[in-house]
């Protein structure tokens, strides 16, 4: 698990969205709780299930706080002169 959050923050990159941040947290937090859940042989399939749910929920969470942001960031790439 802790090579998989190794992976998704840095293919992340430089994105400072919400959206990423949340679906990065999402999914270990989901995953952490379904190997929690999770008991015998299922605890692989609880994992990975609380990971994509997790990581699917995070997101749009993300993107719901990021949706007030896009307006400025429209405006300022649109009214920006290149030079």
């Amino acid at each position: 698990m802790l090579i998989v959050s190794a992976i998704a923050i840095a293919l992340t990159g430089c994105q400072t969205t919400n959206q990423a941040t949340g679906g990065i947290v999402g999914g270990v937090a989901g995953g952490l709780l379904g190997n929690t859940i999770g008991k015998g042989s299922g605890r692989n399939v609880s994992t990975a299930a609380g990971a994509i749910i997790g990581t699917i929920v995070g997101s749009q969470m993300g993107a719901n706080m990021d949706q007030p942001r896009r307006p400025v960031y429209n405006q300022t790439y649109t009214e920006t002169p290149c030079i």
